[in-house]
């Protein structure tokens, strides 16, 4: 899934690879705070409509920034249209 790869691709600093699967604005948005060694985990995603939305962040409901991606479809696959970071 295109939120997951985006995730993991900022987790290892890779914003090429990122770029590969969402929008230069959502690039820019989540690399914009750089990622240390805070656990991050998916929340789920809406899939009801679009554009989807998921959310990442520390597991629990602990303390920590909350990660919302947005995604929409291209064809038979999706990509990151949005990233919204909430501290």
């Amino acid at each position: 899934q295109a939120s997951t790869i985006f995730i993991n691709d900022w987790k290892r600093h890779d914003q090429a690879a990122a770029a590969q699967v969402a929008t230069p604005a959502a690039v820019q948005a989540i690399f914009a705070v750089p990622y240390t060694t805070q656990s991050v985990i998916s929340r789920g995603c809406s899939v009801e409509f679009t554009p989807r939305k998921c959310s990442w962040g520390p597991p629990g409901g602990g303390a920590g920034s909350l990660y919302q991606i947005e995604l929409l479809p291209d064809g038979a696959n999706w990509y990151v249209s949005a990233a919204s970071i909430e501290s």
